[in-house]
């Protein structure tokens, strides 16, 4: 599925256009639709699953105690890693 897309990828000026412009056509058709109804439910599915990942990402990060951030702070926090029950709450709370 991704093969076909390497030629939106090319930059024009330092810009994929290409890959703008099929972004706002894919837009574009999905106003046309006429029914954002129709729409709404895949959009919020999206938006739920990329919520549910990032609290999982954030509960392994808190339970192998990794640091999110690999770039020397001068001032680092004291404690840099998230909570992994507060993070494994919010993914089980998620609806999706």
């Amino acid at each position: 599925m991704l093969r076909p897309m390497r030629s939106l990828a090319r930059l024009t000026g330092g810009e994929p256009k290409l890959a703008l412009g099929a972004t706002y056509l894919v837009g574009a058709m999905c106003v046309l639709i006429g029914s954002l109804n129709a729409v709404a439910p895949l959009l919020s599915m999206c938006f739920l699953t990329c919520y549910s990942m990032m609290n999982l990402n954030c509960c392994l990060l808190g339970l192998l105690k990794a640091n999110p951030d690999p770039n020397p702070d001068p001032n680092p926090d004291p404690n840099p890693n998230p909570n992994p029950t507060c993070c494994l709450l919010g993914l089980l709370k998620d609806p999706s």
